[in-house]
This record gives C-alpha cells, sequence and structure tokens, in this order.
C-alpha cells in the first residue's frame, strides 16, 4: 500500500504505511487510539520515492507529506482510523528542527513593543510639550530661570512616567506631580467622562489594579504612540527630542543624549551629556547650539544663518566663558560659525 494525501476539509489526510514486517504485530505495539486523539510524531528522513519515514508512537512509518516539511520537524496528528489502512489528519508542524524555527517566539507585549519601535535609522518625531502657556512670558534676563523651567518640563514630560510611577509607590514622589504628566492627564480625562470625576486613584494615574483578561488585546493610545517611541528610543539610544515653546512664539527643539565609553562612533570618549538646541531669534536669526558636558568642563558648538551672528557672537564668547566658569562649568572649547562653514 502506497501512502497519500487525501483532501479532507482544511486538514490533509495521511494514509501511513508501516515500515517493519508483520502489520498486524506493528499494529499492536501502537498504543490504542481513540478517533480524533491527538498523536505527536517526528519526520526521520526522507525516502527516494518522496515520501518520508516518521516516528509514530515508537513505531517507523512511511507517509506522504506536502513538500514544505523537512526531516527534524515535530507533527501533530489526529488519528483517524486503523482499517482498512492506518489514516491520520496532519494537524500541524509544531516543532522544526531548522534554527529559525527554533527561535523564541515574542509575548503580546513584546510584539506590540516591536510594532512600535522605529526601525533602524528611523528618527523620533519630536515630542511637543503640551502646556497651557509658554514657559517664560518673556525672554529671560539670565539663564537660571529658563534652566530650572527647562529641567520640570523635562521631569514632567511622560518620558520617565513609568520610572516615577515607582517613585511614588516607594514613597519617594508627589502623586501631584505624577498627575500633570501627559499619561496621567489622559487617564483622568477618561475617567472624567466615565464617572464624573477624576479621583486621584492608582487607577487615576495610569496604573492598572487588575490583569488583563485573557485575550484581550494590548494597545497603545494614538495619542502616546509618539511619546512611546521616544521613550523606546531613550532606552535603546539614550536620547529624547523635545519642541517646547520658551516664550510667547519663540519654539525650541532640543535633543538630549549620553554618550558611554565603548560606543557609538568615537569608543575611546568619555562618558558625556550632549545636548542640541534649534531656535529662531529675533536678533541672531537661526541659531544651533551643541554643547556636551563631560568631567573637565563643557564643548559648546554654535551656527548661525548669518556672517553678522556669528561675529556678534564671537564679540561675546569671552563673557560666555566668564559666566560659565563662575557657574563651576568651564568651557573647554567654544566654536562659533555659520551654517556651511568649518
Amino acid at each position: 500500500m502506497t501512502p497519500v494525501i487525501l483532501p479532507n476539509g482544511v486538514q490533509p489526510v495521511v494514509a501511513a504505511k508501516l515500515v517493519v514486517s508483520g502489520r498486524d504485530h506493528a499494529l499492536r505495539l501502537l498504543p490504542e487510539l481513540d478517533p480524533g486523539e491527538i498523536v505527536s510524531a517526528r519526520v526521520e528522513a526522507m525516502l527516494p520515492d518522496g515520501s518520508y519515514r516518521v516516528m509514530v508512537g515508537g513505531q517507523p512509518m512511511s507517509m506522504k507529506l506536502p513538500s514544505y516539511i523537512a526531516p527534524g520537524d515535530m507533527l501533530e496528528l489526529s488519528y483517524v482510523a486503523r482499517e482498512p489502512r492506518l489514516t491520520f489528519a496532519l494537524n500541524d508542524v509544531v516543532q522544526a528542527a531548522s534554527a529559525e524555527a527554533a527561535a523564541p517566539q515574542l509575548s503580546a507585549t513584546g510584539r506590540l513593543v516591536a510594532a512600535t519601535m522605529l526601525q533602524a535609522g528611523e528618527l523620533a518625531t519630536p515630542v511637543a510639550v503640551s502646556a497651557s502657556a509658554p514657559l517664560l512670558t518673556a525672554p529671560p534676563a539670565n539663564g537660571a530661570r529658563l534652566s530650572g523651567a527647562l529641567a520640570q518640563t523635562l521631569a514632567a514630560s511622560g518620558l520617565f512616567y513609568e520610572s516615577h510611577q515607582a517613585q511614588w509607590v516607594a514613597g519617594e514622589r508627589d502623586l501631584a506631580q505624577i498627575s500633570q504628566e501627559p499619561q496621567a492627564r489622559l487617564t483622568q480625562g477618561a475617567l472624567a467622562r466615565d464617572a464624573g470625576t477624576a479621583a486621584s486613584t492608582p487607577a487615576a494615574i495610569g496604573l492598572s489594579t487588575t490583569a488583563p483578561t485573557h485575550g484581550s488585546m494590548q494597545t497603545i493610545d494614538p495619542r502616546t504612540v509618539n511619546l512611546v517611541q521616544q521613550q523606546l528610543a531613550a532606552l535603546d539610544g539614550a536620547r529624547v527630542v523635545l519642541q517646547i515653546e520658551i516664550w510667547p512664539q519663540q519654539w525650541m527643539q532640543w535633543n538630549i543624549d549620553e554618550h558611554q565609553p565603548g560606543s557609538g562612533r568615537d569608543p575611546d570618549r568619555p562618558q558625556s551629556w550632549n545636548t542640541q538646541l534649534r531656535l529662531n531669534l529675533p536678533q541672531l536669526g537661526e541659531l544651533k547650539a551643541a554643547l556636551s558636558l563631560a568631567g573637565e568642563g563643557v564643548r559648546i558648538s554654535l551656527e548661525t544663518d548669518s556672517t553678522a551672528s556669528a561675529a556678534l557672537l564671537r564679540d561675546n564668547s569671552a563673557s560666555l566663558r566668564t559666566a560659565l566658569a563662575a557657574a563651576g562649568v568651564p568651557a573647554t572649547a567654544i566654536a562659533i560659525a555659520r551654517h556651511g562653514q568649518a
């Protein structure tokens, strides 16, 4: 009897031929199976006639199988009948011998993270920090006020929301601070719509007090996708990008990244914090500033869109050095140039 594959609804039916002498004796060696019972089988080899040698219940059999099956695969078979011929329905290939098939499978959360993460080389869209008013009402007379406002804005941007929740649980952070972050405001808004109030409870700041039900779909609020991508990018590359209105009609793009020794294109460079600012000022025009803060001090690179602005910055660079030294952050280098010039 030559084994064949026959259609049986969705699943193929496998007619098996025992590869031992004495068919009745071999059948007695197989376990007593009820119709529909599922058994596992291992594909041992491909035979010269195109069929496969398969071990089922400790007994070698030859079967005609789909061409995508390879030696080493584990099959899931449903027992159909012994007579007039031994027959199984092929359910699935449940384990492959290849390295690709042996690769670990991502959980639902892992698949959600993988789908949300940016692709290699793709830049995250800057997070537009939402606020009812600009950080300052007017350009500051000194930098201390602006630096404090920027530090508070970064802390409340939502990029560190989960770590802030952990600090709150540990009694290290005030609940009122966390409730100002974007994720908490979204949750509070949803509760207010559903219950008419937004109570200050773990649920109100986005802490789930119950596990998701079986089969529930994990999703990300569309309004926070960009923020979550920034969080993942920060974890992956220690870099965040914010878009902030620092005073009325004055927006600034703010990049922050950390360089760890042994990483990137300059592995010998010591650990440093790097900030890039991009803004358009009324008197200087477009300005790009890059600051690199390491143990010995700060390196500054300034680029403007006009020769006159570059000259103005050079004329005042000595004052900048003096101010930095007074603040305890000496300038190790200050480079000023027009865009496109070395």
